[in-house]
């Protein structure tokens, strides 16, 4: 939009899409239209109803901004621009003095380019023959203006397009030379035009629906506004929009202490677990303390049903299992949005339940990888693991490879680092199975099945590794 600046008139656009252009002639207000060839802020005709059906408003703008005008319209309106004279504030026209040489300035002055024809027009009134502008009040400065030409630096314009997006700009455009006092823009659906909508007197409610096509500062497209609505509620809507909060729902999460969760059979360890209470959020807090939930009221360890105060729990685990943390907690404020109104629900009271934490106890796997000649406990490994491998040392023919894995596991494979190709290859034969047995940790006999090189001579250290299936 120009501050201050008009635009030529598009009728090669505008007028075949008009619904004046195929009634009759003595109905047609064309001649108004045809006569008025700049319009401040608009390069649409000031009658222009477009047809049913037809391009809207804003592609036929479109199609303006992106096309050259048809050269008989541009001559039309060239020959137009010479029936005027330039016009002044509470002037008339008269027959006192307006000279030739002014006159024969004006029309030598008309500009080239379409921006500056614009100007020329804006200050002209319809010339009659044998009448000039009056001398009673026109001043020096003026006669000056006039006698030195149409300024060619128009930089002091203001020009705010690129502020606002093209078509809600196009479609202000439009509304603004046609806006009648009193009233506002409506969407009329039938012509996909505004059309000026009468307030009441007061000025304090709508007195018809409002149905809104583009978005509006804070109010968005598709919105209705119903026939009584305040005014200044829609201009609160557009001006400062009415925001609201998101949620973050409450959570709990475990931990152990220490944090080992793997433990060789017969064994016990101390415990201690912490259960912690994220309340969740509202964002933004909007006059809330923020929180999605209520305070916690208590805890509880693997929903037990004997929830304590305190969110610290110390337990002696002694075999595989599953430890979570449960939290109830109060109601959650009530939310509100931006401008203070209740937004959906408060969180009612409930519980949440925390993470998982499984231990696992399980025997340990034996092998003489520390001291060929010494079989002893490794590294615990799960049992969902289902690999070990061995670096063992070189052997000898009284002391070979040996691994011991419990009885109770199936083993699948049996296999050697190829150091050359990198890759396992199977040496399961390569070993002979026998009975065995270690304690465990509490000292109880567990039944083991050893597997001892059986290759018979002295080798190099090698890596080896063990696979079971269960």
């Amino acid at each position: 939009m120009k501050v201050g600046l008009t635009r030529i008139v598009r009728f090669d656009i505008f007028c075949p899409n008009c619904k004046y252009y195929t009634v009759p002639e003595e109905e047609r207000p064309c001649y108004e239209c045809l006569s008025t060839p700049a319009v401040e802020h608009s390069k649409v005709p000031i009658h222009y109803v477009g047809k049913p059906h037809s391009k809207t408003i804003i592609e036929l703008l479109e199609e303006a901004n992106n096309t050259q005008m048809d050269e008989q319209w541009k001559h039309y309106i060239e020959k137009l621009i010479e029936t005027k004279v330039d016009k002044v504030d509470g002037k008339g026209l008269s027959t006192n003095d307006l000279t030739d040489k002014i006159m024969d300035q004006i029309t030598k002055e008309i500009p080239d380019n379409i921006l500056q024809l614009s100007l020329a027009i804006a200050n002209k009134v319809v010339k009659e023959e044998g009448k000039g502008l009056s001398s009673n009040d026109f001043t020096d400065d003026l006669k000056d203006k006039l006698e030195n030409g149409i300024p060619e630096d128009i930089s002091d314009l203001t020009d705010i397009d690129e502020l606002i997006p093209k078509e809600l700009n196009d479609l202000i455009d439009v509304e603004l030379e046609n806006l009648e006092e009193g009233h506002i823009m409506a969407y009329n659906e039938e012509t996909k035009c505004f059309n000026n909508m009468e307030l009441p007197e007061s000025g304090g409610s709508l007195v018809d629906d409002l149905d809104v096509a583009v978005d509006v500062g804070g109010i968005h497209a598709g919105t209705t506004y119903e026939a009584g609505t305040n005014i200044e509620d829609v201009l609160s809507d557009m001006l400062e929009p009415t925001l609201y909060p998101s949620f973050v729902d409450p959570t709990a999460n475990i931990s152990a202490n220490p944090g080992n969760t793997l433990y060789e059979t017969g064994s016990s360890q101390n415990v201690k677990f912490t259960i912690t209470f994220n309340r969740g959020a509202i964002i933004p807090s909007y006059g809330t303390n923020g929180k999605r939930a209520g305070e916690a009221i208590n805890y509880e360890m693997n929903n037990s049903g004997t929830p304590q105060t305190s969110n610290v729990f110390s337990e002696t685990i002694t075999e595989s299992g599953n430890y979570s943390g449960k939290v109830n907690y109060k109601a959650g404020e009530q939310p509100k949005d931006s401008k203070g109104n209740n937004y959906k629900s408060p969180l009612p009271a409930g519980h949440v339940f925390s993470n998982t934490i499984h231990f696992e106890f399980v025997d340990a796997i034996w092998a003489n990888t520390g001291s060929i000649a010494n079989a002893t406990r490794q590294t615990l490994v799960s049992k969902s693991a289902k690999v070990k491998e061995f670096n063992f040392p070189a052997q000898t023919v009284a002391f070979p490879e040996v691994f011991d894995v419990p009885a109770s596991w199936t083993v699948t494979a049996v296999e050697v680092l190829n150091t050359l190709s990198n890759q396992w290859e199977d040496c399961k034969s390569e070993f002979t199975v026998s009975d065995v047995v270690h304690p465990n940790a509490g000292g109880v006999i567990v039944n083991y099945k050893r597997y001892t090189d059986n290759r018979g001579y002295a080798a190099a250290g090698r890596k080896v590794r063990v696979k079971w299936s269960n």
